[in-house]
């Protein structure tokens, strides 16, 4: 169970950063924080955001360039491509999300009527049924 736990993370973590770097947060050529803030910004490992840099990179989203005054640190930059591809993929993924989420509504609306329909049940606070749409 950890290591799905561990992958949920990553993938979490690996689609906000290829989320950032496609909505502007960091623009092409920036440097991007280093793995220290990064990894603390997360709460996850150095080990960890590594693989995830190193696929983002394999995608093309990310680049590797030594520092330039300390060869042995790599810095990393969002490329050109690795933005156009994922601003061309993102429309697709919300309608995807969109979608998902319109399935899950009617079983919800559902579970809402049978709670409201049921006199005498009393709503826990801070469930759907709870609320009041006076």
């Amino acid at each position: 169970m950890r290591r799905e736990q561990r992958q949920l993370l990553s993938e979490e973590v690996r689609q906000q950063l290829a989320t950032e770097i496609t909505d502007g947060t960091y623009a092409p050529n920036e440097k991007l924080p280093s793995e220290p803030d990064f990894a603390k910004r997360y709460g996850i490992s150095r080990p960890t955001l590594r693989e995830i840099l190193s696929g983002l990179e394999r995608d093309g989203l990310v680049e590797r360039r030594p520092h330039a005054t300390h060869g042995r640190i790599l810095e990393l930059f969002p490329t050109d491509e690795g933005v156009r591809q994922v601003r061309a993929t993102y429309p697709l993924v919300t309608a995807l999300e969109d979608r998902i989420a319109a399935s899950r509504l009617p079983d919800a609306l559902l579970a809402l009527g049978r709670a409201r329909a049921s006199p005498g049940r009393t709503a826990k606070a801070g469930s759907a049924s709870a609320c009041s749409t006076r």
